[in-house]
């Protein structure tokens, strides 16, 4: 299938489904147009909101953020709507970034593997937000996530919680917390992301304290 499935419930599927990193990046240059209305209009999108939310329990409005994997910057205008003015936001498709820009609501966005190191230099943010990754974002961005962030700084996942624990994210923390890198600080209640389209699937934000 090359082109982008006429049925929105096939499109996430279809995402999912590509074999190579380069694949994938295209099918999400492919549906980048359609994107906002699927999840927002058509799923009741309410990942970015929850997320926000908790961003902004444990931070103040000057705090420097990345939202890892931004997309279309749906997390941004989230982040921005609780007060957030400082945002940097990174995705690996160049289609769904050109829509982000259009928003006018980051300071500045980059092309990034999440799965490779980061241009960004030490202890560079307050915080990272990653929001709805939680089947495709390499695991070890996690190390990235605490060397770009400032001792005392925030990390906090807003996806499937099972997924975390699956496919190795929570591994990598408890290596990391091991090692006096980070802390968990709390596992939120669940809450329903997509609650028009897929109310079966269950997320919880994570929230890591950065340590040194």
């Amino acid at each position: 299938m090359s082109g982008l499935p006429k049925e929105r419930t096939a499109r996430v599927d279809w995402v999912l489904s590509a074999k190579t990193p380069k694949e994938t990046r295209n099918r999400y240059d492919t549906w980048a147009p359609q994107y906002d209305t699927d999840l927002t209009e058509v799923d009741g999108w309410l990942g970015p909101t929850y997320a926000a939310r908790e961003v902004a329990r444990k931070l103040d409005p000057s705090a420097r953020i990345l939202d890892a994997g931004c997309g279309t910057g749906l997390s941004g205008e989230a982040l921005r709507s609780a007060g957030f003015d400082h945002l940097t936001g990174v995705d690996f498709s160049e289609g769904m970034l050109a829509v982000a820009r259009q928003k006018n609501v980051f300071e500045s966005l980059k092309q990034a593997d999440l799965g490779k190191s980061l241009d960004f230099v030490e202890d560079q943010f307050d915080a990272v937000v990653t929001v709805g990754t939680s089947f495709q974002m390499p695991v070890e961005s996690y190390r990235e996530f605490a060397r770009i962030t400032r001792p005392g700084g925030w990390i906090f996942y807003c996806g499937d919680f099972q997924q975390f624990d699956e496919r190795g994210f929570a591994a990598i923390c408890k290596e990391l917390c091991s090692k006096g890198a980070l802390e968990e600080i709390e596992r939120t209640e669940n809450f329903t992301p997509l609650p028009n389209s897929e109310p079966d699937i269950v997320y919880k934000v994570i929230i890591h304290r950065v340590i040194s």
